[in-house]
């Protein structure tokens, strides 16, 4: 079948990419993007990008390997697979600290091991532990905010100290948009996952529309310029620009 010779032709271009023959790689790899301009095959999409981007790093094509991560990204929210996720924004983290920009290694490496299960996934786990030790302290003054799990506290940049008064609902909200910057949530998702019920449109929309007004007019410096919470078509996400810290 087509999607068995994308397969081959994928396992051909990783093994030319372990062996250090990166032309004869991206070769494979631009095959495959043939066939995908054809064929639906989503996953095997999302890992072949996933692997073009690391030989870009390798080659030290930093400008066109965060091209394709962001691709890669933007394609993979669809999937909703945490993994990929934690990969795809350590991948970020390690090219950012391989091109010199430390506070945005430093920021998609967090986001990645706030994310990661160290039990299950150790090998991931030590590489994102290894790059954050040779990056050292942490500048916190480089963060538009900061969300602290333990003392349930936020702090933004221009704002300073927000004060949530023990409105858990909208931490949760905004521990979820942090979590997946430019994850576009959709109603029925953010009703099920944040409030634990299930979606009615009559009774959740307007309840969404207050709760999206009271987090925004809380985190927002400008709330008629949001910086940080926008609405999509199906939903509403958090800025992928805006620099986060969530301290456990």
């Amino acid at each position: 079948s087509k999607e068995d010779i994308c397969n081959s032709i994928f396992l051909i271009a990783l093994i030319y990419s372990y062996l250090g023959k990166y032309t004869d790689a991206l070769k494979e790899i631009y095959n495959l993007q043939v066939f995908f301009q054809v064929y639906d095959f989503h996953e095997l999409k999302i890992s072949t990008k996933m692997l073009n981007t690391r030989i870009l790093r390798e080659l030290k094509k930093y400008e066109e390997a965060l091209s394709v991560a962001w691709e890669t990204y933007e394609e993979a929210k669809e999937l909703r697979n945490n993994v990929i996720n934690i990969n795809i924004l350590g991948m970020l983290g390690v090219i950012y600290f391989e091109s010199g920009d430390k506070d945005l290694s430093r920021l998609y490496l967090n986001m990645a091991n706030k994310m990661v299960d160290s039990k299950n996934q150790v090998r991931l786990s030590r590489m994102l532990n290894s790059y954050l030790d040779k990056l050292g302290g942490e500048n916190k003054q480089a963060y538009d905010i900061i969300f602290d799990e333990v003392n349930h506290t936020v702090t933004e940049k221009k704002m300073g100290s927000i004060d949530f008064k023990n409105q858990f609902i909208l931490l949760d909200l905004l521990k979820l948009f942090m979590l997946n910057q430019g994850v576009v949530f959709s109603k029925e998702y953010l009703v099920e996952n944040v409030w634990k019920q299930p979606y009615d449109p009559l009774v959740h929309d307007n309840k969404i529309y207050v709760t999206i007004k009271r987090l925004r007019k809380l985190i927002e410096p400008d709330y008629d310029k949001p910086k940080y919470i926008f609405r999509a078509k199906n939903g509403y996400y958090f800025n992928k620009s805006v620099r986060i810290l969530i301290e456990k």
